[in-house]
């Protein structure tokens, strides 16, 4: 009895969803914070009520830990920089608080995917955890091949 083999194909999930979609939509996400580009699915721009504390900075720094992929954002109103926490931390203990964005581990069921993207400190006290600023959670389905905003994004303040 032959064994056939099958090509390999795109890391998938239960919800058809592939390591590259997971990339397109942070970076979609990111796109919609910075640069007040509407997601798709939607009109409206993404308005995190923090990120003047993100902005006020030369940079503006993005945690690795939860990135699905390389992300380049162009015309953003500064340079991104994406870099681990821990290295944040020890900037911040030379430098001073430093605020960033960091996604959360993105929720995946049924055919939707949830994506948070919250602001956040890397305090310069080695003894403080980081703390939290604002969260925008936003909930996308799968209409067709492409990934939309199924509702409002959901604004959380610290």
């Amino acid at each position: 009895m032959k064994h056939s083999r099958q090509k390999s194909k795109p890391e998938q999930s239960q919800s058809g969803l592939s390591k590259g979609e997971l990339t397109k939509l942070q970076k979609a996400v990111l796109e919609a914070v910075l640069l007040g580009k509407p997601l798709p699915g939607s009109t409206q721009p993404i308005k995190l009520p923090d990120l003047t504390f993100i902005l006020r900075q030369d940079n503006v720094y993005l945690a690795k830990e939860n990135l699905e992929g390389r992300i380049t954002i162009t015309g953003a109103p500064k340079p991104v920089q994406i870099v681990p926490i821990e290295t944040l931390r020890q900037k911040a203990e030379k430098q001073g608080d430093i605020a960033y964005l960091q996604f959360r581990p993105p929720a995946i069921k049924a055919g939707t995917v949830h994506l948070a993207l919250e602001g956040k400190i890397a305090s310069a006290d080695p003894n403080r955890k980081p703390y939290g600023l604002s969260t925008v959670t936003l909930s996308f389905q799968k209409i067709g091949q492409n990934w939309e905003l199924m509702t409002q994004p959901v604004y959380l303040a610290a």
